[in-house]
């Protein structure tokens, strides 16, 4: 998860790697000229390392929407009933 500006920490890591780090968003698109969406990092005993990506707004193509829904029940649902059809 990010904070509000987007930065993002990991901690407790152990020194070594290569580590793969990846930024993914729904509805984002990470934007070409900012580099791969995959960074492989190492890490010294203690180091802090840094990647940096740029997102950008994209529509998101769903394959199926479901909904759901059940019949109320006059006498157990507190909902305000009609006859009108």
């Amino acid at each position: 998860m990010s904070g509000a500006d987007g930065r993002c920490s990991v901690g407790g890591v152990s020194a070594g790697g290569p580590y793969a780090v990846e930024a993914r968003m729904p509805g984002y698109a990470l934007e070409a000229e900012a580099g791969p969406a995959s960074e492989r990092i190492l890490l010294g005993e203690g180091a802090v390392g840094s990647v940096d990506f740029r997102l950008r707004r994209e529509a998101i193509a769903l394959d199926v929407i479901e909904v759901f829904a059940a019949v109320a029940d006059e006498s157990r649902t507190p909902v305000a009933f009609s006859n009108i059809e």
